[in-house]
């Protein structure tokens, strides 16, 4: 692994992890400003990364958030299977496929997370906005994330590798 490229990624999580760790309150639309620059490397650099990163990227997540350990790891490490699996079906796509495909996935995240957390927590009460009002939001930055990402003047494009 090179310098260059270890770098940018760790760069771009710990920012995505400090954005995550402002004081926005509970609510229902609040985003995991992590999800969309994880997929991000793992669709364009699944060769380069680690499962166990994101795992533990996860359980820095859950100490953050006072959750119980191992929900965000979970859902991370599953959303990063699973956008490795259906990276080819996501570059093949037209950009809006592309969309429809990212926002399954931010779905499957949001879902295994919020859906653990009621069973694991008695006192929490499942709504469906805790799943589907993030996953929109993480949608509508998917393009930004990925646009600043693959910038040649910004982090990394492909052909420096």
């Amino acid at each position: 692994m090179r310098p260059n490229f270890l770098m940018s990624m760790t760069m771009t999580l710990l920012v995505a992890f400090v954005i995550n760790m402002l004081p926005w309150g509970n609510h229902p639309w609040i985003p995991d400003f992590i999800l969309p620059v994880l997929l991000y490397w793992v669709l364009f650099f699944p060769e380069k990364i680690s499962l166990i990163l994101f795992f533990l990227l996860g359980l820095m997540m859950d100490i953050q958030t006072s959750s119980p350990l191992g929900l965000h790891a979970m859902g991370y490490v599953v959303g990063s299977v699973v956008m490795f699996f259906w990276s080819r079906k996501l570059l093949t796509n037209s950009p809006i496929g592309q969309l429809l495909v990212v926002f399954q996935i931010f779905l499957l995240i949001h879902s295994i997370v919020i859906i653990l957390f009621w069973i694991l927590v008695p006192s929490f009460v499942f709504s469906a906005s805790y799943i589907l009002f993030p996953a929109i939001i993480e949608l509508c930055l998917w393009p930004i994330v990925r646009k600043v990402l693959t910038h040649p003047g910004t982090f990394l494009n492909r052909r420096k590798l």
